[in-house]
């Protein structure tokens, strides 16, 4: 993505400033909850909200439209009642389609009715919760000695409508009790007569089957006695009596009528307004006067003044996690809003996948994330002449704490210390509200847009042209003369594995079919390409074999890894044959590697030998000596982890004139102690053809190679201030070599 330079309207857009340009419009920004709110402004914040939702629903005027429909719902089961009762005994269809028809007005209506019922709990539990929110806020008012926000609720009572709005919710809600009372008849009749069939199908069932049981009964004396043979009975007086038994319910009871009324009345308790209270209309007004500072106490001060220095925002855009463009900073009012009011075009190279807006807060020392919210990709027919913008909601749990004795903001990503009603706790989050708009980019009637898209240019010029780019050089070129083409792909420098040139390599490739070219070959090599070699993985494979294999590797694991026979083990050769001359190191290990792995076999191979007594107690010792080892070494490994406070932290004194006094005296006193290696005694042998003087030298140059285990001494005063610094240690070893 490349964004535009709004100072000198210079673009950096490698391919040309007339194509894929997204215009993206940010507008006005406002905070809902803002971590330096005071709790007046969380209160007004929320009624605000409220109210905003009452508006809404005053103007939907939903419980009038679903009393409407339970008119009519009412008034057409009737009809269908009527037409049902008229045409029962018909003989055709039409009495079934009648009674379908007024079920499922029943149903409906029970249904609108339950929905009046919420609907009206939902305005009332509004107008008691809007009602709470204004008291807190002037109780907040009152105690504090000033006001913070402006916000007013202005409210009305609408004489006249007490009665009368009493009365007919009264009316409709015993036409409810009497429609539910019917329906309750209704089914009661039909339970009782589906009951009363299961139970003549039971009783006979139980005739059928003691019927049965009789003939069987007497089958079998007959059979005796007459020494028929076994199987002559009936099969159907068997199946009557295995017959599974019709499961009876029980007996169904009428519901009550006055249990009918009271589940009503209680469903209305508190959904309708009393007879004596007015209906009332509130209005929110922002006329409230606010306090100047003078008049605020010191918290309340300091919190303005953190508003006013420090909630500065700006905006970062971005696309597809690219930086496009900062906003310049604006500040947040009292009522922390701020204004961008700001198009920043931005090219693409192609349709982006997320556009990210991030909001900082920016203060003269330092600036911090405060929130991001993501913008919808905008189809092909919004352009920068049609689109319209959008409010995109925004929220962050940062926690931001302040003390309250210094100020009066109350912070963000900390419980609410106000709940309405009986809902979950909730939290003062980071929330706020986006006016922005993204749209296409329209130069010259024509739509920028990537070349994914139908409606773009590039891609009606690659439908028209059938793949070939509109080059300048294509153009002196004759199609007709395929040899003057194919010589032109070859010079051309195309890369082959673009899409691209996927039309010109094909006609290349089947004008080379065409001709029998065996030696069609193309510049592939100059350009990049994702090919896997065979061969390459065969030889990876055998180096992972090697290591695996290596006995050098594994005897380096094995005392990482503190094997009990591996674990203080210093000599280490260089190569891998070296280890192989050793092979006896394994051996102790992998016979106790078997013996793990194996040892229900070596018991039994054990037991079968018939050893002595004293055969099993030496195996039971060494078996416990090896646990008691295991067990002692995994002990130290973990105390060895373990750092004490002298083991971190090593604090030397500051040398005095006696210490140093002694270290001086040390260097002089203190004998040398030469290391001597052992010596081995080499034949000597006869120099020929060397001409040597009496007064000259024979040097020697010798290579070590590799040494292991080279003997070390360290002073008694480095061993008192460190134990672990090697890289302090004094090391002094003399090399002699004799001939």
């Amino acid at each position: 993505a490349y964004q535009i330079d709004s100072e000198h309207g210079l673009s950096n857009d490698p391919i040309g400033a007339d194509r894929y340009r997204l215009d993206i419009d940010l507008g006005k920004i406002t905070f809902v909850h803002h971590h330096l709110m005071s709790m007046e402004h969380v209160l007004a914040m929320k009624m605000k909200q409220m109210y905003e939702c009452y508006t809404v629903r005053r103007q939907q005027r939903i419980v009038h439209q679903l009393s409407e429909r339970i008119k009519a719902l009412k008034s057409a089961e009737n009809k269908c009642q009527t037409s049902y009762e008229q045409k029962k005994y018909a003989d055709s269809s039409e009495p079934k389609d009648l009674h379908d028809r007024l079920v499922n007005y029943q149903n409906e209506l029970r249904q609108a009715r339950n929905q009046r019922c919420n609907e009206m709990k939902l305005d009332r539990d509004l107008l008691k919760h809007l009602l709470d929110a204004w008291k807190e806020i002037k109780d907040i008012r009152r105690a504090n000695g000033y006001t913070t926000t402006s916000v007013k609720l202005i409210i009305k009572q609408i004489s006249g409508r007490r009665k009368t709005h009493y009365e007919q919710m009264q009316q409709q809600i015993e036409e409810e009790i009497g429609d539910e009372i019917t329906l309750a008849d209704e089914q009661y009749q039909r339970e009782k007569e589906a009951y009363s069939k299961l139970v003549r199908q039971r009783k006979l069932q139980d005739t059928r089957k003691k019927e049965a049981k009789k003939r069987l009964d007497k089958k079998r004396a007959t059979t005796m006695t007459t020494d028929a043979a076994d199987g002559d009975y009936d099969q159907k007086d068997i199946a009557i009596i295995n017959e599974e038994d019709i499961y009876v319910p029980e007996k169904p009871e009428p519901r009550k009528q006055d249990e009918i009324r009271t589940t009503i009345l209680a469903k209305y308790q508190n959904a309708i307004r009393p007879a004596d209270e007015p209906e009332f209309l509130l209005e929110l007004v922002y006329s409230e006067q606010i306090s100047t500072d003078s008049e605020c106490n010191e918290s309340e001060r300091a919190r303005r003044h953190n508003v006013q220095t420090s909630s500065a925002i700006f905006a970062r855009i971005l696309i597809n996690g690219k930086i496009m463009a900062d906003t310049p900073t604006i500040p947040l009012t009292n009522e922390f809003e701020g204004h961008f009011g700001q198009i920043f075009p931005c090219y693409v190279v192609r349709t982006p996948e997320t556009i990210k807006i991030e909001f900082y807060e920016a203060s003269t020392r330092f600036r911090s994330s405060l929130a991001e919210v993501y913008l919808s990709i905008p189809e092909t027919t919004v352009t920068s002449e049609n689109y319209q913008l959008q409010a995109f909601e925004f929220s962050s749990n940062i926690l931001r704490q302040f003390n309250p004795k210094q100020t009066t903001a109350v912070g963000s990503g900390i419980p609410s210390p106000i709940q309405f009603g009986d809902f979950l706790p909730t939290y003062l989050n980071i929330e706020g509200v986006l006016n922005a708009g993204v749209a296409w980019g329209v130069q010259d009637d024509v739509i920028l847009v990537p070349p994914d898209y139908a409606t773009s240019k590039a891609f009606l010029n690659r439908q028209m042209g059938g793949g070939i780019q509109q080059d300048i050089s294509m153009q002196a070129i004759n199609l007709s003369n395929m040899k003057n083409l194919i010589e032109w792909i070859k010079q051309s420098n195309l890369d082959p594995y673009d899409p691209e040139n996927a039309f010109l390599i094909n006609i290349m490739k089947d004008y080379a079919n065409t001709r029998g070219d065996t030696n069609f070959e193309i510049n592939a090599l100059q350009h990049f390409r994702l090919s896997i070699d065979e061969n390459d993985e065969i030889e990876q494979d055998d180096k992972h074999m090697d290591i695996d294999n290596s006995l050098r590797f594994k005897l380096l694991q094995a005392r990482k890894e503190n094997l009990p026979e591996f674990k203080d083990f210093r000599y280490v050769p260089t190569y891998d044959y070296l280890v192989r001359k050793k092979y006896g190191i394994f051996k102790k290990f992998m016979d106790r590697q078997k013996e793990v792995a194996y040892g229900d076999i070596d018991d039994q191979q054990f037991q079968a030998r018939r050893p002595t007594r004293i055969d099993i107690v030496r195996r039971q010792g060494e078996r416990q000596l090896r646990k008691m080892r295991e067990q002692i070494s995994a002990r130290f490994a973990l105390s060895s982890s373990r750092k004490s406070f002298n083991d971190m932290v090593i604090e030397e004194n500051i040398p005095d004139i006696r210490a140093l006094r002694g270290i001086i005296a040390n260097l002089y006193i203190e004998p040398t102690r030469p290391l001597y290696p052992s010596r081995r005694r080499a034949e000597q042998k006869k120099v020929t053809n060397l001409a040597l003087t009496a007064n000259r030298d024979v040097f020697i140059l010798v290579n070590v190679i590799g040494a292991l285990d080279l003997p070390t001494r360290r002073t008694a005063l480095e061993k008192e201030r460190t134990r672990n610094a090697s890289n302090k240690d004094k090391i002094d070893i003399e090399r002699l070599v004799e001939m």
